[in-house]
């Protein structure tokens, strides 16, 4: 399966190195943020000095000291203006987004191609407002407040890990950082970048979303996986919370709240790290719940291909991976390599069914490209009989027994072409028989062909141009004006003239259509 799979589940995020930069001149700051020892624990009066002590130890784990908060103060202080400065700069940089920041997607083939898109993020829209500055001179500026602002806030929070107002502000310039880390080779800090933000706000379905796409790209099935299924349990759960609150908390009220598109995406992406990470029940099992949440038959279709790809042997993916790699090699041309590895396949496989569609494979690769029609033939012929034989069979479970019977028919008709050219005529009229013994959807050509040449017996020409016939809308003008006269003139030589009028004059009824055509 060509699971490139392919994403814009939401912007990605990534984490810059972190450089100390004054707020204006943008040169590095090497001072550590300053210490206080911390005082005894002050016992008041009426309090006993145990208490004192664990009320102590207590207030450590809820504040900090008020000089230590307005030390935070003035970091945040600086941290917000080197964000507003940044801000006019940045805006000649974005792209738009929705409110929420997390992206929208309309369809899985948008999604299949935003790995090329998310790296183009970065490319500037227009910068007419600002002819003072190069693109050059507006990335450096980001990058100086960006890098300035994170420091300060992230030494803020070390001072003071209890103002949400410093979080709040450290997790917006960790987004405007991370979309300047959106070119591929920067996914594993992006990733890096997500994490932080993660840790500091896990109520965020769109986060863990994020994170599940980097690591798709980077190839870490595991760590994909766990965060889509976080992505949509955080989703689930963040349901109730958007209820109006004129209405009571019920399944069905929380239901309405959810995001529908997101839900399939969540659902559908765990299918496909699942496919990656060879666990087919899983996968199987996600690809299914994805189903009746698809938004449109597009994409209904692309998630039954799915578990159909996944069924293809029973689950077993290796195998239909290798099979898809020799694909591969077939559209490169080197035939003899995909033949040889379709031998070794179809070893490894454990159903019949996906034996029987290597064998058929293997039998055009020897029939079309590598010049062996003799075992091309005895590999199909008995192919189709499996199901020929089978009467008890109306609808085979094996989907792929029309194609089957297709190209057997066709390479027996081929194969009386090219013994009619050499006037082997006994040898034609075998293998067109061959031919019309099998329900291929060309078998009228076929049956034109004996027709043809059973002109010496009028019985089995009009048996065969009958034939034929019953399947005019199969054959070529040419074919079927052949026919007809081939059958009119036989029915005559058998004393048949009431048919052969019938067909006389449907043939020249179908001759004035023809010309009017021409």
């Amino acid at each position: 399966m060509k699971w490139n799979k392919r994403f814009i589940l939401c912007n990605l995020f990534g984490l810059g190195v972190i450089a100390l930069f004054t707020q204006c001149a943008g040169t590095t700051k090497n001072t550590s943020p300053p210490q206080w020892e911390s005082p005894p624990p002050i016992v008041a009066a009426g309090v006993d000095s145990a208490v004192a002590r664990e009320a102590d130890s207590l207030a450590r784990q809820l504040f900090v000291s008020w000089q230590r908060q307005e030390a935070a103060q003035r970091l945040t202080q600086k941290g917000e203006t080197s964000v507003a400065k940044n801000d006019s700069l940045w805006n000649l940089l974005s792209v738009s987004e929705d409110s929420s920041g997390t992206g929208t997607t309309d369809s899985l083939r948008a999604i299949r191609v935003f790995n090329r898109g998310a790296e183009q993020l970065l490319a500037m829209r227009d910068i007419q407002n600002s002819p003072t500055l190069s693109p050059g001179e507006i990335r450096k500026r980001v990058e100086v407040h960006l890098d300035s602002a994170r420091y300060y806030f992230e030494t803020a929070l070390r001072l003071n890990p209890f103002d949400g107002n410093t979080r709040l502000w450290l997790a917006r310039v960790y987004q405007m950082q991370a979309k300047r880390l959106l070119q591929k080779e920067q996914l594993s800090r992006a990733a890096q970048t997500l994490e932080k933000l993660v840790r500091m706000d896990q109520s965020q379905h769109g986060l863990y979303a994020r994170l599940g796409q980097i690591y798709l790209s980077l190839k870490q099935w595991d760590r994909a996986y766990r965060n889509f299924r976080a992505a949509e349990e955080t989703l689930r759960k963040s349901a109730i919370f958007k209820v109006p609150e004129h209405l009571p908390l019920t399944e069905s009220s929380i239901a309405e709240q959810l995001d529908s598109t997101r839900l399939f995406l969540y659902v559908y992406y765990q299918g496909e790290t699942n496919i990656h990470r060879y666990q087919a029940p899983q996968a199987l099992s996600d690809f299914r719940r994805a189903l009746p949440l698809a938004r449109n038959d597009e994409d209904r279709r692309i998630v039954q291909e799915a578990i159909d790809w996944i069924n293809w042997d029973n689950g077993n993916i290796h195998a239909v991976e290798f099979r898809d790699s020799m694909l591969t090699l077939i559209d490169s041309q080197r035939y003899e390599e995909a033949a040889k590895g379709f031998r070794a396949l179809k070893k490894l496989l454990s159903t019949e069914k996906a034996k029987r569609e290597i064998d058929w494979r293997l039998s055009l690769l020897e029939y079309s490209h590598l010049g062996r029609p003799g075992p091309a033939l005895s590999r199909m012929q008995q192919i189709v009989y499996l199901f020929l034989n089978d009467s008890a069979v109306t609808t085979p479970a094996d989907t792929m027994y029309r194609q089957y019977f297709d190209s057997y028919g066709t390479m027996c008709h081929n194969e009386g072409l090219k013994a009619l050219k050499k006037r082997k005529l006994r040898k034609a009229l075998a293998y067109f028989r061959q031919s019309c013994s099998v329900p291929w959807k060309q078998r009228a050509k076929s049956y034109v062909e004996i027709a043809r040449l059973s002109l010496n017996n009028p019985g089995h020409a009009v048996e065969a141009a009958e034939a034929a016939l019953k399947e005019r809308n199969r054959l070529t003008p040419e074919e079927r004006i052949s026919v007809m006269r081939i059958l009119i003139e036989s029915l005559k030589r058998l004393g048949r003239f009431e048919e052969a009028i019938r067909y006389f004059k449907e043939y020249r009824e179908y001759l004035t259509v023809v010309r009017k055509h021409d």
